[in-house]
């Protein structure tokens, strides 16, 4: 993340939020796996892609943005 804010200064660091947001797709993950039920399982599955969606637009740029909102296979 360093040599990232580095190249792009413009980026304000939210480091803490990119922290958490990991943290969160990797438990929604560990859910997803360790469900045992189909409301669970459907539960954690949109937890991976909400959490998923706010990964990619970490940075707030309108690329990123349009790289989130956009749809698999394109």
């Amino acid at each position: 993340m360093r040599d990232y804010h580095r190249h792009y200064p413009r980026v304000r660091g939210r480091r803490s939020v990119f922290f958490f947001l990991l943290f969160a797709f990797l438990s929604a993950m560990f859910g997803l796996v360790s469900a045992n039920d189909l409301p669970l399982l459907h539960l954690f599955w949109e937890l991976t892609t909400l959490s998923s969606f706010l990964l990619i637009g970490y940075t707030r740029t309108p690329q990123t943005i349009g790289f989130a909102f956009q749809r698999p296979g394109r």
